[in-house]
């Protein structure tokens, strides 16, 4: 071995462990540099902004749960509203899409880069910002509306198979189903489309009447509290009272408006019934089936739903100490006026502890009626 190779072999014997502490400290600063810089970000979403009445939502088709102010609505998830109920969703960039009564509507998709939404019925209205080259794009029976910056009405009937656009600022652009026919819709026009159509109806001017419906008044209210005026003009509209400010407002206010918040009104997930005992007893008694929810957290609930023209409330109880709980003489857990509401799950629950579960529906005339007694120990 020559004197070279001696004062290598001695270099490496005297440094090898300083050497190969640096460059462990290197990989850690390497990963933990990278892991900074690779942090997940949190994806847009819509957010329920403002409820009245019973508002629901689910996130994978099967299993419905109430939504409440500050709900968010990611990547397929579908919000319904009932009976006498209204709903205000905010989008990521400030614009709002408001619900009418018994309306869905699912979210396909959002990103940075655009909004993609299915219609499935009833009506919204959307108060869009200006959007630039952002898609915003909604789906009804086929049909496609795409908007940008821009006010407008959208209507569903799906058993007439029928939709209708009503346009109140900048223009929207309808495409029939056979997705080559196309029409534009501008300030004060208004368009119904046969789905079952491939000839595209030529816009008109919105009716009148249209000034006066309890709709277009409540989002000229809540266009009011958002610093905007609602208008598409009609002459009917200048002799058309002004709506009331006294709207029921959720705890979300937007941003970048003159607009004094209001008070915020708290909304009950369940309509206020009367207690009294039933005069008779109801021909519905629903079949409750229970089973581990979703990854094991809480209890799901099932049941057959009731379809007589009579029905009026479910009302799920709940005991833990009653192995046969029933309706009124314990508290209703849940209640509902959708007769096709037939899932529930039940987070708020202890470990150890049995639960028994019932349905009971509510008739005309308080007649009451209750399913079977289904338990289960957590």
């Amino acid at each position: 071995m020559t004197k070279a190779d001696t004062k290598e072999v001695g270099f490496w014997i005297t440094y090898w462990k300083p050497l190969a502490a640096l460059a462990v400290l290197v990989i850690i600063v390497a990963a933990v540099w990278g892991s900074s810089q690779s942090k997940p970000v949190t994806p847009p979403s819509l957010k329920l902004a403002q409820k009245e009445g019973e508002v629901l939502f689910t996130e994978n088709g099967a299993i419905w749960e109430f939504a409440d102010v500050g709900t968010t609505l990611n990547y397929g998830a579908t919000i319904k509203t009932g009976d006498k109920a209204k709903a205000m969703i905010q989008c990521p960039d400030g614009s709002f899409i408001r619900l009418s009564e018994n309306t869905e509507l699912k979210v396909n998709s959002v990103v940075a880069t655009g909004i993609l939404l299915t219609q499935n019925s009833g009506k919204t209205f959307h108060r869009l910002k200006n959007m630039g080259s952002n898609l915003y794009q909604i789906n009804a029976l086929g049909n496609t509306i795409k908007a940008t910056g821009t006010a407008f009405d959208l209507s569903v009937n799906p058993v007439d198979q029928r939709i209708n656009v009503k346009v109140f600022e900048g223009e929207v652009n309808v495409t029939l189903a056979d997705g080559t026919t196309q029409t534009s819709v501008s300030k004060g026009r208004e368009i119904t489309v046969d789905a079952k159509s491939t000839v595209a109806p030529s816009p008109v001017d919105i009716s009148a009447d249209y000034a006066n419906s309890d709709w277009f008044l409540w989002n000229k209210t809540e266009d009011l509290k958002l610093g905007y005026e609602l208008r598409f003009g009609s002459s009917a509209e200048t002799a058309a009272p002004t709506p009331s400010d006294n709207a029921a407002v959720g705890s979300t206010q937007p941003t970048g408006t003159s607009t004094k918040p209001t008070t915020p009104k708290t909304t009950s997930t369940a309509p206020k019934t009367s207690t009294v005992p039933a005069t008779g007893t109801s021909s519905c008694k629903p079949s409750l089936s229970l089973k581990r929810g979703l990854g094991g957290v809480g209890i799901q609930l099932n049941w057959t739903t009731c379809k007589n023209d009579d029905f009026q409330f479910y009302k799920v109880v709940r005991s833990t100490t009653n192995s046969s709980p029933s309706y009124p003489s314990n508290p209703a857990l849940v209640t509902s006026s959708n007769s096709f509401f037939g899932a529930y799950w039940d987070k708020n629950i202890a470990i150890g502890q049995t639960y028994y579960y019932r349905v009971c529906v509510v008739e005309r005339l308080n007649k009451v009626g209750c399913g079977n007694v289904a338990k289960m120990s957590n």
